[in-house]
């Protein structure tokens, strides 16, 4: 079996068993934050030409709730916490 240039026959590059060469694109944090950034420009513009405004009030009241489950998970609070639930 010949070799040609650096990588396995065929001159894929070795990225593991039955890749052939392809794999997935590592994203940069710049990246990420863009990507999330951009969803939630293109929700608020979906709230405001839908006239979804009533969407607004149960997203930002799950945000809050979300927020303080996780705050008091390792408090004395977190009983009195849950019973709201």
């Amino acid at each position: 079996m010949k070799r040609t240039g650096a990588g396995t026959p065929g001159n894929q590059p070795p990225y593991g068993p039955g890749a052939r060469g392809r794999r997935k694109e590592i994203m940069s944090f710049k990246d990420s934050v863009m990507e999330k950034v951009k969803f939630w420009q293109e929700f608020w513009a979906f709230l405001r030409v839908r006239k979804k405004w009533w969407l607004a009030p149960i997203i930002v009241l799950s945000a809050l709730l979300g927020i303080l489950i996780v705050l008091t998970a390792g408090s004395a609070l977190a009983p009195f916490i849950y019973t709201i639930f």
